[in-house]
């Protein structure tokens, strides 16, 4: 059976397309939906499917950028892009990046279905073999999707960020994500993040834009007592006094 991913930031569309039509006549099996690119290069990643069903503006990663990434390690996948925009300029990206295919919205089922059959018919002319039985990625792929869930912290670095947030957001379990950061960055999950905040409130303190107190509720600390006993123990400084190293004016301690 074909396996199929879908990517779009419309739910409706998303509910359109994995869940409105009968892909078990077409041979097909929809093993994963993504509402921006950063989980859509995880999913393809992660699954290698036969077809990806895209769209083009998303948050974060584009569809044509998730694409060009992602398209090294999962070659055989068909593309068929879907876009609000009739721009030549963006048909032209999806050509270059060997789209199959490229439809407007509105689109109807059976409009789909057909480009779906057409891009069957040549996967059937064309079989690439999978990379692996098992899901689980190569040390390339790994890399890739580590990179996309610390793109993942860095856009949610002032929330709580506790590891089911990232399961339910990838796909994996909890266990398979906490191992594979371990293996691939040498750090435990609570430290990654930890790392990822200190390295975010680094950039900040760079900047007199906010206070250091503003700067520890940026980071996701939402004690600044905290803040500056990590942030110390990681750099081996106080905030204030890394501040005064890199050109900042604020001057501040805790009480």
């Amino acid at each position: 059976m074909f396996t199929l991913v879908v990517v779009d930031d419309n739910l409706a569309i998303i509910d359109l397309v994995a869940h409105g039509i009968d892909w078990s006549e077409l041979g097909c099996s929809v093993v994963g939906v993504a509402t921006d690119g950063t989980q859509g290069s995880a999913l393809i990643v992660a699954n290698q499917p036969d077809i990806i069903i895209t769209d083009i503006h998303m948050p974060g990663f584009d569809g044509l950028k998730m694409i060009e990434t992602t398209k090294v390690f999962s070659p055989h996948s068909k593309v068929i892009f879907i876009s609000a925009y009739d721009d030549f300029r963006y048909a032209q990206e999806a050509i270059s990046l060997r789209a199959c295919a490229y439809l407007l919205k509105p689109f109807s089922k059976k409009e789909l279905v057909n480009t779906v059959r057409s891009v069957l018919g040549e996967c059937k002319k064309d079989p690439a073999p999978k990379a692996a039985e098992d899901p689980a990625p190569t040390a390339d792929n790994a890399n890739l999707l580590v990179s996309s869930m610390l793109e993942y912290v860095r856009s949610h670095i002032s929330g709580s960020l506790r590891l089911e947030e990232l399961s339910r957001h990838f796909g994996f379990c909890t266990s398979y994500i906490s191992s594979l950061i371990k293996k691939q960055t040498g750090q435990n999950y609570s430290d990654w993040v930890t790392q990822a905040r200190i390295d975010y409130a680094k950039k900040l303190l760079k900047r007199p834009t906010h206070k250091i107190e503003e700067i520890s509720f940026l980071v996701g600390y939402k004690n600044y007592i905290t803040f500056y006993k990590v942030f110390v123990r990681n750099e081996g400084m106080s905030p204030t006094d890394y501040r005064k190293l890199k050109g900042g004016k604020e001057s501040e301690n805790p009480k």
